[in-house]
């Protein structure tokens, strides 16, 4: 073979349900190769829109797939919570990405700007999506009236969040975030100085500290 093989990602959308693979061969109504262990974990897959027909009980093309396979590229969109998590998911890989990118030197120079830009940008849209994941979001019919919460109820709620700090790549701003239950970002403020030697992010962290112990 003489071409280099490239790089590809499947966006594909499908339908599935497991399916063990001597289930899939008798849906088939085909014989297992004696080489071929029918008990393997697995799912029954049909591609969405796609041509070539291959069943009569379905639409598009099915096929099947290992159960190893399928969960390394197939993730649960069936719901709104899900489809959240995904979108957070891959926001929070690209900008882990984008952040070695910002810190390397193979960046030029003129790019940096809008880098820290896409950076900031792509940042607020991660913390709206996670917003958008707390249970309050979650489109629910309330069966119940609400009641008044207790304040020891708020208390210990405040007391549980948990406070990441975060530094902006390329500038001397510092996020704070509180996170309630490791996953629901609650709340957000940044602050930052003018001059490189200034900057002190424990001094910032035990800022946030004073104000929390002033506090009820």
């Amino acid at each position: 073979m003489s071409e280099k093989m490239k790089e590809f990602q499947c966006n594909k959308k499908v339908l599935a349900r497991p399916m063990s693979r001597q289930e899939y061969t008798d849906y088939r109504g085909w014989e297992l190769p004696s080489d071929e262990d029918g008990s393997d974990e697995g799912y029954l897959v049909e591609y969405v829109g796609s041509p070539g027909r291959n069943h009569p009980d379905h639409m598009g093309y099915i096929s099947w797939s290992p159960k190893s396979v399928f969960d390394a590229g197939y993730h649960d969109v069936s719901d709104y919570q899900s489809r959240l998590a995904l979108e957070e998911k891959e926001l929070s890989e690209k900008l882990v990405s984008l952040q070695k990118a910002i810190e390397t030197d193979a960046i030029p120079e003129s790019a940096l700007p809008l880098l820290r830009s896409q950076f900031a940008a792509m940042a607020s849209y991660q913390e709206a999506l996670l917003k958008r994941m707390a249970p309050e979001f979650t489109p629910i019919k309330r069966t119940i009236s609400l009641e008044k919460i207790p304040f020891e109820r708020i208390k210990g709620i405040f007391d549980s969040l948990e406070y990441r700090f975060t530094r902006t790549p390329g500038t001397n701003e510092t996020v704070c975030s509180a996170v309630l239950n490791g996953k629901f970002v609650i709340a957000s403020g940044a602050s930052g100085c003018l001059k490189d030697e200034d900057f002190n992010q424990e001094l910032g962290k035990n800022m946030r500290a004073n104000v929390r112990k002033r506090m009820p």
